[in-house]
């Protein structure tokens, strides 16, 4: 189409991004197999991003495309159930990760497709019956994995787009139902795991509610930052990790604003290409989440980016919303999915989660696409509708 449609932010954004990975680089004068290691990793999926800014996507084939999603998204019942009762050689719901990777992994991915298929109910593309029971299938083996992080994701999943629609004037969706589904889902999640997990993990709270609503819950996610536990092999809790960054970084004000430098906290598929800070702070049980990666290798300068990367996605997508069509369909369970991918960096490191990453920058890139394309034509139908200067009266 000879077109690219990215917006200026974006260029700017990705062009800082770019000089601060080459600083960061030069600075720690980070080793080559290290940056082969960070370019394969953050890089290989830019181009997904991309084809949607250079070829327009007919809606058509864009329906096809969340079909065939949607079918994947329904595959991953059967294949969970066989998994956590036929495969698992222990009663861990780590056994159960669907077709991806890691249970963690699947959760995000269903908890994303739900948060899609409830805009399409919003934007009225599906009704109610329909609603329901995609939910249902597609949360389902969200409820055997034992993800916890599935009680503070869900909600922002069901919330989010209601909210946002609900700015809108021209909504009068009631959002009763939407509010029965959503306590029958989190009740049903409660109920499976304290049925299959209370037992086992009584350390850890017995009932999810409980771990939530315990002190059990900082033993958990903040066992050293806390104090309950600072001697030598005590267990990392999220924050822990969140926090040791900082701490380290600290010592070099540099490091803590540039980073160590790209690649240099990656995990390689050849393990003898893995950096040396990688190899120590693996040991020490000091990564496992996204943001706690950008944090180590790119610094403050680079969590600024990438959130700020993430803030403008949102805001094409808020932009979509606004319209009636598929695409604003679209747009409006795009803000739950950005949002749920932005707290999700918070709880697990899915950088280099293929099946995820792939799907989050072409979608990201067609919403993006989509936002210029509507931009540009509403220029240029402004354009046409001014009145042309009379030279001869002036």
């Amino acid at each position: 189409n000879r077109n690219f449609n990215l917006g200026l932010k974006y260029i700017v954004i990705f062009t800082l991004l770019g000089v601060h990975i080459i600083n960061g680089a030069l600075i720690n004068t980070t080793p080559t197999t290290a940056i082969v290691v960070g370019v394969r990793t953050y890089f290989k999926f830019i181009p997904f991003f991309i084809l949607p800014l250079v070829y327009e996507f007919s809606e058509a084939q864009l329906k096809n495309q969340f079909r065939l999603l949607l079918i994947f998204g329904l595959l991953q019942l059967p294949v969970a159930l066989w998994q956590r009762f036929i495969y698992a050689e222990n009663p861990s719901g780590d056994w159960v990760r669907g077709t991806l990777t890691t249970s963690s992994i699947l959760s995000i991915f269903l908890i994303s497709y739900i948060t899609m298929v409830l805009a399409f109910y919003l934007k009225d593309r599906i009704t109610l019956k329909v609603l329901v029971v995609l939910v249902l299938l597609l949360f389902i083996p969200t409820t055997i994995n034992e993800t916890k992080g599935t009680l503070i994701l869900l909600p922002v999943a069901l919330m989010v787009p209601v909210l946002a629609i609900r700015k809108q004037d021209s909504s009068k969706k009631p959002i009763l139902p939407i509010v029965f589904v959503s306590i029958f889902l989190i009740g049903g999640f409660v109920t499976v795991y304290d049925t299959f997990w209370g037992h086992v993990y009584e350390k850890q709270g017995g009932s999810v509610i409980g771990f939530f609503t315990s002190d059990r819950l900082i033993k958990y996610v903040a066992p050293r930052t806390s104090g309950i536990k600072t001697h030598e092999g005590a267990p990392v809790g999220r924050v822990d990790k969140l926090v040791a960054p900082f701490q380290v970084q600290s010592k070099n004000p540099i490091q803590l604003f540039v980073g160590v430098g790209i690649g240099n906290i990656t995990p390689s598929p050849i393990k003898s290409l893995a950096s040396a800070e990688y190899i120590e702070y693996q040991k020490a049980n000091l990564l496992g989440m996204s943001i706690v990666q950008i944090q180590w290798e790119f610094g403050i300068i680079g969590v600024i980016l990438t959130l700020a990367i993430i803030s403008c996605v949102i805001l094409d997508a808020k932009y979509l919303s606004k319209h009636s069509d598929f695409y604003g369909a679209v747009g409006l369970g795009w803000i739950g999915v950005m949002i749920i991918i932005g707290l999700s960096m918070l709880y697990k490191n899915f950088i280099s989660s293929s099946a995820l990453m792939c799907l989050f920058w072409y979608l990201s890139g067609i919403v993006v696409a989509r936002r210029q394309v509507l931009m540009r034509t509403s220029y240029l139908t402004v354009l046409k509708q001014e009145k042309p200067i009379n030279v001869l009266n002036h």
